[in-house]
């Protein structure tokens, strides 16, 4: 892909939104994948993983938003605060939790998962630094404008994780793919 990036930020990037989408996953959270939002061309492109929140948000949906924070602590031990603005968001809601203690939570939470998270990571890498922008599925997500490259796609992700994915995660894929999809 033609963006510009060092591999320093690159593996960071990789590390942080591959921690979210293992916490989702395990979480039962549906997650559409880890994504690269926005034209190449401008500034603004972001990494970002794509989950459906709880509604009331609980406690799957704090562990996943502090997912990236520990993902780096876990892989780099230390996490920089400033790219962690949007994660940190939820936390200022009237009886949320702690933002340092769901850190810790989700960094106990993932050092199982540490061998997983960095296949996911390998799989980010791969993608940004060997295939070209044209071979790269975009897609545009439901009332929103800008265009999300596509990472490491769902069904991917649930396979590499061995897990099930959500009957609305399948049922996306389905309608994506125009077909039967095997993620069961």
């Amino acid at each position: 892909m033609n963006i510009s990036i060092s591999d320093e930020q690159l593996k960071i990037a990789a590390v942080h939104e591959s921690s979210h989408a293992v916490m989702a996953v395990l979480r039962d959270l549906p997650c559409w994948g880890i994504f690269l939002q926005g034209e190449l061309d401008q500034v603004d492109v972001k990494f970002c993983c794509l989950v459906t929140n709880g509604t009331p948000l609980e406690k799957s949906d704090y562990l996943h938003s502090a997912a990236g924070a520990a993902g780096e602590l876990l892989f780099f031990g230390e996490y920089d605060y400033g790219p962690t603005d949007l994660d940190r968001m939820i936390f200022t809601r009237p009886g949320a939790p702690s933002w340092d203690e769901t850190v810790e939570e989700a960094r106990s939470i993932l050092t199982a998962e540490r061998e997983k998270i960095q296949t996911i990571v390998s799989l980010v890498e791969e993608k940004v630094t060997h295939t070209p922008d044209s071979m790269v599925k975009t897609r545009r997500m439901a009332g929103d404008t800008r265009v999300f490259r596509e990472l490491v796609p769902a069904g991917k992700l649930y396979l590499t994780l061995g897990r099930t994915a959500p009957d609305t995660v399948v049922s996306w894929l389905r309608a994506q793919l125009g077909r039967q999809t095997t993620l069961r």
